[in-house]
């Protein structure tokens, strides 16, 4: 029986890398993840798509666990930010790795002041 497994195993092989999909937060350009100014407590969702199982998830190094639905992988992680990199490595059961690596953007929360200087008006029109 093991011998059959090993084989199967080895006739399922494949070389390709896991392929990451970060959902949430948003995007700014290649690399960079968009966090609002002041919150260090952050939900990264994302989908993986893998053909075969998946050995081990981590986000800056703390292991995350990713669902299996349909074809792909899909994962929701609650994270604080200690730093302004986000580092994800996926591999699977291959041995087939994704290191990725996210600069945090801190996008501005605080509602703009507005002071009406013209045109003035008077009290009588």
């Amino acid at each position: 029986i093991v011998l059959s497994q090993t084989r199967l195993f080895e006739l399922n092989r494949e070389s390709d890398k896991p392929i990451v999909t970060i959902l949430t937060p948003k995007h700014k350009g290649k690399g960079n993840l968009m966090v609002p100014n002041r919150v260090n407590d952050i939900s990264i969702k994302g989908e993986i798509k893998e053909q075969s199982s998946i050995k081990s998830f981590t986000i800056n190094n703390q292991p995350v666990v990713a669902e299996k639905n349909d074809e792909l992988y899909e994962f929701t992680s609650n994270l604080t930010l200690s730093s302004d990199t986000i580092t994800l490595t996926i591999t699977d059961i291959y041995e087939n790795s994704t290191h990725l690596s996210y600069s945090v953007f801190r996008t501005e929360i605080d509602t703009p002041k507005v002071n009406i200087l013209a045109p003035y008006a008077s009290d009588n029109n």
